[in-house]
């Protein structure tokens, strides 16, 4: 916390000339902290009261810490909080972090649960709480938890004090109180970092002692921070029980095996991910979710090598449902397979298919610069140009590749003064593009 925004924003600006702030903001803005602290100091020697007025005890100790004179800063910030009200929170802090800084996480922690107790203001929480977490994690007494009833906290914060209290439980051997902590953080949502780290504690008991609805959590917990091979066994057991997410708000069994296909993929275990795919749409209802599972059996069935399966799986996914963003993906995927194994005809007509829908812009112009490169890396130039004009219209600009094509295009057909032009206006349009470091 940096002081001099106190400093910046301090009302009791009487007589500029005279007053020092400006010049100890400076100071410390350009990194000379040493020469900012004798400023200080002199200044709170020559006038102490107005120096606690203005909180340069508080300033002190800051800048004690800064130049690793720690063990001097407590004294200054005991001042601040002893005599000036405003900083009293802020120098409680200080001392709590000076505190743990130093190798004593219970004396930090308690002072933290003190400054709880008494409602800090709502900018400074966050800070003290992932200190408190942190003093608890390093050996804190659990003790200091049993005031947190006091505590005003939004949500996501006590949602944080919970780990540490999960940790105290387990650390008693109290096995329900733990299990019950946790899993009311997962039923709370599963996207932030304490509900991964109460996945990972549950995910360390015996699975088989947990209920399916529990397994189930756990397992889409784990799956969304993309720890997928940890997820897989929980969303199997998950899957056995019929009735795991009937009581799980937005989750359901299509959900719940589209995550284990997807962590099998990513794993790169693809047979299971395909097996997995046509399951989910098999039992879907929903047409979206039918289309969604066919391309990424598509894409699974390619990366085994099985590129005519591939294709077979991206057709089903644009019949399933022929006007949705996965039927565009598909289509586009598709027509790359067909393209790399020679078959044109089928590509061209997909390509042809894409084209006549204007709302698939995006997948048109990446289907006409895949046409026009295969070209152009072969050196045919007959066809490359109008692709490179679907292309940009699709986008309604050039783009940093279009540009970079077409200047390949004119260098292939000897107009080397077109290919300058297109390389140029590729570096001044984006410097930083990675086409731009081919043209090196």
């Amino acid at each position: 916390m940096r002081f001099w925004r106190f400093l910046a924003i301090a009302p009791l600006l009487i007589g500029a000339a005279a007053d020092p702030r400006p010049e100890l903001v400076e100071l410390q803005m350009s990194g000379r902290q040493r020469e900012a602290l004798q400023k200080l100091e002199q200044h709170i020697d020559d006038d102490p009261t107005q120096a606690q007025r203005w909180g340069f005890d508080y300033l002190q100790g800051h800048l004690l810490e800064q130049l690793q004179r720690s063990a001097e800063a407590p004294g200054a910030f005991q001042n601040a909080v002893d005599t000036n009200p405003l900083l009293t929170d802020y120098g409680i802090y200080r001392l709590a972090r000076n505190q743990y800084e130093s190798g004593r996480p219970g004396e930090a922690a308690a002072l933290l649960a003190d400054l709880l107790d008494n409602q800090p203001p709502a900018i400074l929480l966050p800070e003290v709480i992932h200190l408190l977490v942190r003093a608890l994690t390093d050996g804190a007494p659990c003790s200091v938890l049993e005031q947190r009833k006091s505590w005003r906290l939004d949500g996501p914060l006590t949602r944080q004090v919970q780990i540490p209290l999960i940790d105290c439980a387990l650390e008693a051997q109290d096995m329900v109180g733990a299990r019950s902590l946790m899993v009311d953080l997962l039923r709370g949502h599963r996207e932030d970092e304490p509900a991964l780290a109460a996945a990972r504690r549950l995910a360390t008991l015996d699975s088989t002692a947990l209920d399916s609805q529990t397994a189930v959590l756990v397992g889409l917990t784990l799956f969304h921070h993309r720890e997928f091979e940890q997820a897989v066994p929980f969303l199997q057991i998950g899957l056995q029980e019929p009735n795991s997410t009937r009581l799980l708000r937005g989750v359901d069994a299509v959900d719940l095996r589209y995550s284990l296909a997807r962590s099998y993929y990513w794993q790169s275990r693809y047979p299971e991910a395909v097996q997995e795919f046509a399951a989910v749409a098999d039992d879907g209802t929903d047409p979206g979710d039918r289309a969604r599972a066919l391309f990424q059996r598509g894409r699974s069935f390619a990366l085994t090598g099985d590129w005519d399966a591939a294709v077979t799986s991206y057709r089903d996914a644009v019949a399933v449902q022929s006007n949705s963003s996965w039927a565009a993906a598909a289509m586009l995927s598709a027509l790359r397979l067909e393209w790399r194994q020679g078959r044109e005809d089928k590509a061209l007509e997909l390509f042809r298919q894409l084209r006549a829908r204007g709302s698939w812009r995006s997948s048109t112009e990446r289907a006409a610069l895949f046409l026009a490169t295969s070209d152009l890396v072969r050196g045919r130039t007959d066809r490359a140009g109008a692709w490179l004009t679907s292309a940009r219209q699709a986008r309604r600009r050039d783009t940093s590749e279009i540009r970079y094509w077409r200047g390949r295009l004119a260098e292939l057909e000897g107009r080397d003064t077109e290919a300058l032009n297109q390389y140029l206006a590729l570096l001044t349009h984006d410097l930083y593009h990675p086409p731009v470091s081919y043209t090196h």
